[in-house]
């Protein structure tokens, strides 16, 4: 049976609300849905750009959650994920497979 994650508040609170991206560890392996695309329609955008904040937020909550579980300081838990996020984008620890749907 899956373990799903709470919507946070403002997800019901929202009708334009939009899910990003789901991540899972499933088959001993990780897989993601994510949501390319939503800002085709903003030539001002840069969607890669906008990945990085989204990105960015994340480690930014992540720290905050490590903090409140674990009592690790914020600077050094950003510090670790970054350096981690640097390591794994330059030497893999596994393929990429996976497709792209509409």
């Amino acid at each position: 049976m899956p373990d799903y994650l709470i919507e946070p508040d403002a997800v019901q609170e929202d009708a334009d609300a939009l899910e990003l991206a789901s991540v899972w560890i499933a088959k001993q392996g990780l897989h993601c849905t994510l949501k390319v695309g939503i800002y085709a329609d903003h030539a001002q955008v840069d969607e890669r750009d906008a990945w990085g904040v989204i990105i960015a937020d994340m480690i930014g909550h992540l720290s905050h959650a490590l903090q409140d579980v674990y009592g690790y300081e914020v600077a050094k838990s950003k510090a670790a994920i970054l350096n981690s996020l640097l390591k794994e984008i330059d030497v893999p620890t596994s393929e990429l497979r996976g497709f792209f749907a509409d």
